[in-house]
């Protein structure tokens, strides 16, 4: 290690240094926006930071930046003299504002306001995508509810007319009045399932 190389305890402490300005900034994030939705593009996640820091930079503490972002949504922002780049200043404001209400608008809008309209588009697919496997499987759910008490039904009067049959025997009969096949009336059938209540009882010795 040179001369020049920093220590492993100025490396700590700067890593501390950034850890706790991370911190702040997710803080102040938080403060202007609540929870990011999900699907918040990262690219802007990224952007919001940075003017955050932009904000810091000319000395405007958390309070002071949730100040200059409602302002900047008023219309009513005066550029502070310790802003160093005054334009600078007023475009990271403005960001900010912009996607405060870009959240409040649906989130095609928003992703459409902070990503561009192939985000927006591939969002909606996503979530089409989603409501599509969650209808199917509902619809596949209420089919094999529908089937399941089919089968009871059948089965509970075999069972009655034949009460020392086996469980096999019972599965088999049922497929054949109900259609469906004998090997998944049989895995119902097993303890704890949905048919368990027509297996045969034990038969008792003596």
């Amino acid at each position: 290690m040179g001369d020049d190389d920093p220590t492993p305890e100025q490396l700590a402490a700067v890593e501390r240094f950034l850890d706790a300005g991370a911190r702040e900034t997710e803080a102040v994030i938080a403060k202007l926006y609540g929870p990011l939705p999900s699907w918040f593009p990262q690219p802007a996640l990224l952007h919001v930071r940075q003017a955050i820091d932009s904000l810091r930079d000319a000395e405007q503490s958390d309070e002071q930046i949730l100040e200059v972002v409602k302002q900047e949504r008023a219309g009513t922002l005066q550029v502070p003299g310790t802003a160093r780049d005054s334009v600078g200043f007023y475009r990271s404001a403005n960001y900010l504002a912009h996607v405060q209400w870009a959240l409040e608008q649906s989130p095609e809008r928003a992703l459409t306001e902070l990503a561009g309209a192939d985000a927006a588009w591939a969002w909606q697919a996503r979530r089409r995508q989603r409501e599509f496997s969650r209808k199917g499987n509902e619809a596949k759910q209420e089919q094999a509810d529908e089937h399941v008490q089919n089968w009871l039904a059948i089965g509970l009067l075999l069972r009655k007319q034949h009460p020392n049959a086996s469980d096999r025997w019972l599965a088999d009969r049922i497929a054949v009045r109900s259609g469906d096949k004998a090997s998944t009336i049989r895995a119902a059938l097993q303890p704890e399932m949905p048919l368990a209540v027509l297996r045969r009882e034990p038969q008792k010795n003596g």
